[in-house]
């Protein structure tokens, strides 16, 4: 992350035009999954509460569907053309999202992007934006636990 820059206000300021907040943290995934250290404990205390896609029920659940271990292997990953892309592959990723919450994206995802409702949408966005941020961590080797916070929400953080 930027010396003292939060996620937020790298998406606000860093460049000629806004990006998503996504798109940073993403980036700063990629990042570790390249061997860059990262401060996952300020990365997610940095991120505003509806911006947690990836907590302890989520991760658990991607745990269940997940039949590739710790998705080390290149073959479930595009890789482009000579960059590197850590994005799943499009079948492996289409299977992890119809398989988890029991099929509850199966619908969204038979429907057309532009025939989606918001909710559909916005529902989509969380768990693709919770797969992705699961998927670099695993793909980093990153060991995960939760904690309870004070207020009782649930963060990851890195094992010490």
């Amino acid at each position: 992350m930027d010396s003292n820059k939060s996620p937020s206000v790298i998406a606000a300021t860093g460049g000629n035009t806004p990006i998503q907040l996504n798109t940073v943290v993403n980036h700063l995934l990629y990042g570790l999954v390249s061997g860059l250290p990262l401060d996952l404990d300020r990365l997610w205390a940095s991120l505003p509460d509806n911006e947690i896609q990836l907590h302890e029920g989520i991760w658990n659940e991607l745990e269940r569907v997940n039949e590739h271990g710790d998705l080390s292997m290149k073959n479930i990953w595009n890789q482009g053309t000579g960059q590197k892309n850590f994005n799943l592959t499009g079948e492996i990723s289409d299977k992890i999202m119809r398989s988890v919450s029991d099929g509850e994206l199966i619908d969204v995802l038979d429907t057309n992007y532009a025939d989606r409702s918001d909710e559909q949408k916005a529902k989509y966005s969380a768990w693709r934006a919770a797969t992705t941020r699961w998927s670099l961590l695993k793909r980093a080797r990153v060991p995960i636990r939760f904690e309870k916070k004070l207020n009782g929400n649930k963060r990851s953080r890195e094992e010490e």
